[in-house]
């Protein structure tokens, strides 16, 4: 009410954490500044925290200050959870405003290069320089891409922060191109550095089991691919996670050189119709002509758009089978 309020110093209803906003905003009126903006928060008759944006304007002549303030509560609570959510995603934003050829970081892009956002004002070609030596090309081809082409942007890279740490990122973006001249690039950054800590440790345990392990992907028209390939592939293939992953026909090929590709395929087709475990033993002929027996497994899983993806291993058991 108009009673509790008119005598009262404005002091006593300011938020505790927010004294140091109308110190500022006493300053103002001091150096004679007529008319300006604030936001700060009051305690309400009931204990209640509020919001209120202020628009001030002082009429030195008569020592009156005029306001107006509405209350803005419930949008700063929106804000506050958002920046709560990209703070604990380790999330930031960036944009590349090309017409004044100037890098905008928000104050989570700083937390993950270790910059102080007072002091440190970003430049692409120093912002590329943070990235670790062999991965600076790709990111350079990634913005130069999406410069030209309007290619979107989407890569991983490791960095050296500020501070001396390695972190990991991905980096997502897109290019606002008018009248086909790119005006903007803009998006977000994120700190993956524990997943891919993670991941480098599955990966290592990956990679000592006795055999290889890997995700058969079967898509819907029949098409196939194999994806998280481990290093045992060499072993058991004779041929490198890359390739394993970039073409299934050589792979095929080695099966169907040993005489068990009708069986192996009926099998998986088995699995993927009753989405049980698939089993199998077969045997296949090298690229240096070795014939070995093959075991494998897999747990299939059915996705929305109908494609089945097995978690699977494959193991060596020609030694048994000789026994």
């Amino acid at each position: 009410a108009e009673t509790d309020i008119v005598g009262n110093s404005f002091f006593k209803f300011i938020h505790e954490e927010d004294g140091e906003i109308s110190n500022e905003l006493l300053q103002k009126i001091t150096e004679g500044q007529e008319t300006f903006e604030i936001e700060n928060r009051y305690i309400t008759k009931t204990g209640k925290p509020v919001w209120l944006s202020w628009h001030c304007r002082v009429v030195l002549d008569e020592g009156v200050v005029y306001a107006t303030a509405k209350d803005i509560t419930e949008p700063k609570k929106l804000q506050e959870l958002v920046s709560d959510a990209f703070r604990l995603a380790k999330i930031g934003g960036w944009e590349i405003d090309m017409i004044h050829e100037k890098l905008t970081w928000s104050e989570g892009v700083h937390q993950i290069y270790g910059t102080d956002p007072l002091s440190y004002g970003p430049e692409l070609e120093g912002a590329i320089e943070f990235y670790r030596e062999d991965h600076r090309e790709r990111v350079k081809e990634a913005i130069s891409s999406a410069m030209e082409n309007g290619s979107p942007i989407e890569f991983e890279a490791a960095l050296i922060s500020a501070k001396g740490n390695e972190k990991w990122v991905r980096a997502m973006g897109q290019a606002e191109i008018p009248n086909g001249k790119c005006t903007r690039l803009y998006g977000s950054f994120q700190d993956i550095t524990d997943l891919k800590e993670t991941e480098h440790r599955l990966q290592s345990i990956t990679n000592d089991l006795p055999g290889v392990t890997f995700q058969y992907i079967v898509y819907p028209d029949g098409t196939d691919k194999l994806a998280s390939v481990s290093q045992k592939s060499m072993e058991i293939w004779g041929m490198s996670p890359e390739d394993c992953e970039k073409d299934t026909e050589p792979i095929w090929d080695q099966i169907k050189k040993g005489g068990a590709y009708a069986k192996l395929q009926g099998d998986i087709q088995n699995s993927i119709e009753t989405l049980c475990q698939w089993h199998s033993r077969w045997t296949s002929i090298l690229p240096n002509g070795q014939i070995r027996w093959h075991e494998g497994y897999g747990t299939p899983y059915k996705l929305a758009d109908g494609t089945v993806l097995f978690n699977s291993m494959i193991f060596d058991i020609t030694e048994e089978v000789k026994l």
